[in-house]
């Protein structure tokens, strides 16, 4: 059996939720306090930049979360024929960390 070596515990969202960043989306499988996995639309290069995590048709938004992905594995067929990406949080700021925190809350399930 394999000993489990992620820092933090993922969490499966309740809804649909994306990622947003310059033009290009992605939508969240699992998240934690230290990052994400996510499936990318596009087949792009990402750098260490902010993205958003919002909801389509309400309020919820978390904005300017700093990543830089990690690692990226090709998926065929999935709902953006793109790429899964492995992403984690670069330094957040406390408030960043308790909007995210918030968030986990609110809209996720233990994996």
């Amino acid at each position: 059996m394999q000993q489990e070596r992620r820092r933090y515990k993922r969490y499966e969202v309740h809804d649909d939720f994306y990622v947003y960043r310059s033009k290009r989306i992605g939508k969240i499988k699992n998240i934690s306090l230290g990052g994400m996995l996510c499936q990318c639309a596009h087949d792009s290069r990402c750098k260490t930049v902010d993205f958003d995590i919002f909801c389509p048709g309400s309020s919820i938004c978390l904005s300017g979360l700093p990543f830089e992905a990690i690692r990226k594995e090709k998926e065929i067929g999935n709902d953006f024929n793109g790429r899964q990406c492995h992403v984690q949080f670069a330094k957040l700021s406390p408030e960043k960390t308790l909007e995210l925190k918030t968030f986990i809350d609110a809209y996720t399930v233990d994996s």
